[in-house]
């Protein structure tokens, strides 16, 4: 779990968060491919009820900002109602929604299809590099949430304007 508290001008590095959790199931081979998180790492890790409370505390009175609400959301309410026979539903802005829709603009209208313009891939990654962002390795959960910040702060500046009232960019 990567937390980095941001507004649209700053992000606030010193107050990140970061928590490698046990998971509820055994490690797949494509899972630590993918995310880099070992057999080794988990040996210690904490069950998430028990830094639940921290998460939470960090969470609260926040806008949360994910790229891809879907993975998001259910996994912090599948762990919990795991967990806890609870679970949980907030709001959120997802970039990657911002970015589907931007893109869908960009390709909209019968002179784009006549010329062909093909809508761009809405990854992380991808995203980041229309704005000029710089690359950073994926699938670690606090350099995520870094570039996820750090997106939406380039999404608000090309797209939106800063008074732009939050129910308009969130889900």
């Amino acid at each position: 779990i990567g937390l980095v508290p941001f507004n649209l001008n700053r992000i606030f590095c010193r107050q990140a968060r970061h928590w490698i959790v046990q998971p509820n199931t055994p490690l797949e081979e494509e899972s630590v491919v993918i995310h880099g998180i070992t057999h080794n790492d988990i040996l210690g890790a904490p069950d998430l009820k028990r830094v639940l409370d921290e998460v939470l505390d960090a969470l609260a009175g926040k806008v949360v900002v994910v790229h891809y609400r879907k993975i998001e959301r259910e996994f912090l309410d599948i762990a919990l109602k795991e967990r806890i026979k609870e679970g949980i539903v907030f709001p959120v802005i997802d970039t990657m929604e911002i970015e589907s829709q931007v893109q869908d603009d960009y390709t909209a209208g019968i002179m784009n299809r006549f010329k062909g313009t093909k809508r761009q891939s809405v990854r992380l990654g991808s995203s980041r590099e229309r704005y000029g962002l710089p690359t950073y390795p994926p699938h670690h959960a606090l350099t995520d949430a870094m570039a996820t910040a750090e997106l939406l702060q380039a999404q608000i500046q090309h797209h939106f304007s800063g008074d732009t009232p939050i129910e308009k960019i969130w889900l």
